[in-house]
């Protein structure tokens, strides 16, 4: 009966064996350790830069509903108080805000510079409901209870906002008229109804507002249009229909 070659292992190979077995051990032992440390570490700083205090710049109703953001904050430290999360998160919950700059300083300070959307116009649609549209064309919230402000009326379809927003552009833009005196758009068979105060109403066919506003513009600088309301069909390229707008009827 014949007997297996067995290799034999030295005394040597077993003593190396267990010393690189245990700097391993050491190693990871170190490398658990720096973890731990460092998570400690972090940890102990995210606590130690909670914000405390804060500065905030903007119109009134904006610094109260940031107060108001920070208050209902159960956590302020570094990590739920970052200026990237903070600017997403009060942009989402105060439509009335356009932007905000935060920047921080160490330890606990906030400054916080908050801008205001600036509305332009009021917005009615198909169900009867009443928004704020900004500078940028943007229906951003519904008009408050007791809201009143001096805005022109977007009577329009959802899907005809913004290119209201680009007639509003135009007519500020070429100064036809001033803004003030707009009281009310609406939109009928591809034209604009463009009312104004004093009984002033122009039909503007869509899609062509620029070219007609610069004729308009024209037009109305010369002495015998200038100080008087007109009544105003410019949906045909070959013809106007103008009358004084103390005329009653349809144009």
């Amino acid at each position: 009966m014949s007997r297996r070659n067995q290799h034999r292992i030295s005394a040597e190979q077993r003593r190396t064996s267990r010393q690189r077995f245990w700097r391993h051990l050491r190693r990871c032992m170190l490398a658990g350790l720096v973890i731990v440390g460092s998570g400690a570490g972090l940890w102990w700083l995210n606590d130690v830069l909670a914000v405390s205090s804060w500065s905030i710049r903007g119109k009134a109703n904006l610094k109260a509903a940031i107060e108001k953001q920070l208050a209902a904050m159960p956590d302020k430290s570094y990590l739920h108080t970052r200026p990237g999360v903070l600017h997403d998160a009060w942009l989402a919950a105060i439509p009335d805000m356009a932007e905000v700059q935060i920047s921080r300083i160490l330890p606990d300070t906030l400054h916080i510079t908050a801008q205001a959307r600036i509305p332009i116009a009021l917005w009615q649609d198909e169900a009867g409901v009443i928004y704020l549209v900004d500078e940028k064309g943007k229906a951003y919230r519904k008009l408050a209870r007791g809201e009143s402000p001096d805005l022109p009326m977007l009577r329009i379809a959802s899907q005809e906002l913004a290119q209201a927003h680009t007639l509003l552009t135009e007519l500020k833009k070429l100064q036809v008229r001033d803004l003030n005196s707009l009281s009310e758009v609406r939109s009928a068979d591809a034209a604009w109804l463009v009312y104004f105060r004093k009984g002033e109403r122009w039909l503007i066919p869509q899609q062509r507002e620029a070219i007609v506003f610069r004729q308009l513009n024209t037009l109305l600088a010369q002495p015998r249009w200038r100080a008087r309301s007109w009544r105003i069909d410019a949906r045909t390229t070959s013809r106007w229909f103008i009358r004084p707008a103390k005329h009653e009827g349809v144009i």
